[in-house]
């Protein structure tokens, strides 16, 4: 199979494919005018649409790039997609050249910072299709006319049996076969663009908080989180944790990518938020929940009963329901997308996310090194935490699509950036909680015999305060080799104590098998600096 000649014949369809008669321009406003009779209108306006597909394809993603002299991946099922690519994209040329096809425009970044002009095809088989470009033209910024960069092409209608996501990242180009579901989209056009620029690209949420420091001083505080979707990123990047009340402030800025840029600043790339809807609550996310309820929300697989009330804790539907708002319907949203540098703020705070269920303490404070660590396994756009259940280096992880090469460089890079600034203040949060214990059968199902002492979203939400305003008191964790709090107003620390669930020797066997884990992950990143393989051993 001649890959390299394969890419070449899908560059040039791509390039033409606005030109073909069955492909017509969709602007945002037209493509909701189509797709909301498929919706239902909540009471407070917003519309909800239910897709077929209710998750990401990360077991069907097949990167194809040049140079590869043959189709090689860890699945059978990736193979088998690999072993059919000529037949598929020759039987995928001759539908696009039938079905009618619309198409939106729209700019990733504000154009203070980065920019990437963005196509989205979808086939229009039937205007239900219409919806994902309608939720695209919401996330992303008004076009500037440009030839895009970055394309997308969707159609939903082909078979379930054969749904596939071929990734061309080396030009821009990405198919989603068999899937209606709006993450893919999203994902797909983040992914290019952190393939396509050269400054590298995270899987991060960025906000500037003003609060006061324990000792009372106001004090300019850049915070950005990084983590996998569903492990509680979009969650507390768009909380004020109660600085308010304090008298300070919290400015929403981004939400799934930024890109640190040569000049330290971190660089947004959307215009609007996707978030998880399975626990919204007014008394602990009154932000988020005050922009699902706007008329602008768009909602995706979430309960609407027949009056218009919006149920988002039945997960009839799915336990996946998401919505998409645009940046003008996000309380404490607005001005610039992007995080001045560090050199411009009194603190620099990054919060890598994780949800470990067992043996992670709830916040650590990190060295350099363990940071590169963590950001290593809260970078991929294609692992998701409800599928993987613990963010440390387990299960779904390793179904990551990007690859290895340009992951472990933008590992290296990120390290070294961090020793470039050692201002910049580095936290473990896990937003999952400690104490569950788990018997494995032969068989490898799982069995709960006791479950995780949680830790909630207003305690997570004081744990970052304290953090903010520099108000935690540290000591040594003896288990991990980093400091964790040991005390943190508004929080009690006792109950995720972990001698109160595990004996020592039970501690000592999980810590070991974390790290092993870890190892195991990292030991796929070829190339790594020494510097950060050492730190998962502390």
């Amino acid at each position: 199979m001649n890959i390299s000649g394969l890419i070449g014949k899908v560059s040039v369809f791509v390039a033409g494919l606005h030109r073909m008669p069955n492909s017509a321009p969709l602007s945002g406003e037209e493509a909701g005018a189509l797709a909301v009779p498929f919706g239902v209108r909540t009471r407070s306006g917003g519309v909800n649409f239910i897709s077929s597909l209710k998750v990401l394809s990360t077991a069907q993603t097949v990167y194809i790039d040049t140079g590869m002299e043959e189709m090689s991946y860890a699945t059978q099922k990736k193979k088998d997609i690999g072993a059919t690519l000529e037949k598929t994209l020759g039987e995928l040329f001759g539908y696009l050249g039938r079905c009618p096809l619309g198409y939106t425009d729209g700019e990733l970044g504000s154009g203070a910072g980065f920019g990437a002009s963005c196509r989205l095809f979808v086939s229009m088989c039937s205007p239900a299709g219409a919806r994902l470009n309608y939720m695209f033209s919401r996330m992303t910024f008004p076009p500037r006319g440009r030839e895009p960069s970055l394309t997308v092409v969707a159609v939903p209608e082909w078979p379930e049996k054969d749904r596939q996501v071929l990734v061309f990242r080396e030009i821009g180009v990405t198919v989603i076969l068999g899937s209606d579901y709006y993450g893919e989209i999203k994902n797909a056009f983040l992914r290019m663009a952190v393939a396509s620029n050269p400054d590298p690209g995270f899987h991060a949420a960025t906000k500037l908080v003003r609060v006061p420091d324990a000792g009372g001083e106001m004090k300019n505080v850049g915070v950005v989180f990084f983590g996998i979707s569903s492990t509680g990123k979009t969650t507390h990047a768009c909380h004020d944790h109660g600085v308010g009340r304090l008298g300070g402030s919290a400015g929403i800025l981004q939400d799934d990518l930024v890109f640190w840029q040569s000049d330290g600043v971190m660089a947004g790339t959307e215009n609007g938020f996707y978030f998880r809807t399975d626990k919204l609550s007014g008394v602990s996310q009154p932000i988020l929940w005050e922009a699902a309820n706007s008329p602008e929300a768009i909602m995706e697989n979430v309960a609407v009963d027949y009056r218009g009330d919006v149920w988002y804790d039945d997960k009839t539907v799915t336990g996946n329901g998401h919505c998409v708002v645009p940046r003008s319907a996000m309380p404490g949203c607005g001005g610039s997308i992007n995080l001045p540098p560090p050199s411009q703020l009194d603190r620099t705070v990054f919060f890598f996310m994780t949800k470990n269920f067992t043996v992670i303490p709830i916040l650590s404070r990190l060295s350099c090194e363990q940071a590169a660590v963590a950001y290593m396994l809260t970078d991929p756009f294609d692992a998701v935490g409800s599928e993987i259940g613990k963010l440390d280096g387990r299960g779904g992880v390793s179904a990551v699509a990007v690859g290895m090469g340009k992951s472990r460089d933008r590992i290296n890079t990120f390290y070294s950036k961090l020793r470039a600034n050692p201002a910049i203040e580095c936290y473990m949060l896990n937003n999952g909680g400690v104490g569950e214990l788990v018997d494995t059968g032969l068989d490898g199902g799982r069995r709960v015999r006791r479950k995780v002492t949680r830790i909630s979203i207003p305690e997570i939400s004081a744990v970052i305060l304290g953090v903010l305003r520099g108000s935690v008191t540290w000591k040594e964790d003896p288990n991990w080799m980093c400091d964790v709090p040991a005390s943190i107003e508004g929080v009690d620390l006792s109950r995720y104590d972990l001698d109160a669930h595990y004996d020592q020797s039970r501690i000592d066997m999980l810590v070991a098998e974390v790290r092993s884990e870890r190892r195991s992950f990292a030991s796929r990143y070829e190339g790594l600096d020494d510097n950060i393989l050492d730190s998962i051993e502390g």
